[in-house]
């Protein structure tokens, strides 16, 4: 790279300084999203689990009333109840699986690493407004500044292209191509959209496949 001046070099330092500022908001949407994530569908296997729990005690009562073992009343329990206890079973390992809660630890520690790293790039590019920095310290800093990036991308897995787009729309418009950001902002816009639309049915798909599972099984009964 031909740096040829000051002012290459502090362009350099600014460009830096909006790609932390982006992927730091990234990660704070990501860590937003798994958080989301993993408290919903702790609630739909708390939801199932009451569920269940409540219909097998409730067939247990109805069965026992005539004075029958315990073991006679569990070799009863209908294939429903089976079927519905595998299945929550599967799902709750599905969610374990995603290690949701973990994903929101580490993106959490990202980006307050990558906070103090924006914040020591924006303390600098202060300095350097006010014409205290030779080109030989920004060099050095920007350099630092880089490395720094690079280790704190490399502790994390990436965020989704949606917590991107979310970043984009959070962080605003860049003053230095206001038109061009506009563009970004818009398309950013429509994508978060769709991605709303397509996550709602996506929940609404892990919140009744329960019941679709159900209504499987007793097709599956009547018909056999």
């Amino acid at each position: 790279m031909d740096i040829r001046n000051i002012q290459d070099m502090r362009e350099l330092l600014l460009d830096l300084e909006r790609r932390v500022k982006i992927v730091r908001s990234a990660r704070i949407e990501a860590a937003k999203r798994y958080r989301s994530q993993d408290a919903y569908y702790k609630f739909i296997t708390i939801f199932y689990s009451i569920v269940i729990t409540t219909l097998s005690v409730r067939y247990a009562v109805t069965e026992s009333i005539g004075i029958k073992s315990v073991k006679t009343i569990f070799t009863n329990l209908p294939l429903t109840l089976l079927a519905s206890s595998v299945f929550i079973t599967l799902f709750t390992m599905y969610v374990s699986n995603k290690n949701y809660g973990e994903k929101v630890s580490k993106f959490q520690s990202n980006y307050m690493e990558l906070t103090r790293l924006h914040l020591d790039i924006q303390r600098y590019i202060i300095e350097m407004k006010l014409n205290k920095t030779a080109f030989e310290r920004d060099k050095e800093k920007h350099d630092e500044f880089g490395d720094r990036y690079s280790a704190l991308l490399a502790q994390s897995e990436n965020h989704d292209d949606i917590d991107y787009h979310k970043a984009i729309v959070r962080e605003g418009i860049d003053s230095t191509d206001s038109e061009n950001s506009k563009q970004k902002i818009e398309k950013a816009e429509l994508y978060i959209k769709k991605y709303n639309s397509n996550n709602n049915i996506r929940r609404k798909l892990a919140l009744f496949s329960g019941v679709f599972m159900l209504f499987l099984i007793e097709g599956i009964k009547y018909f056999l």
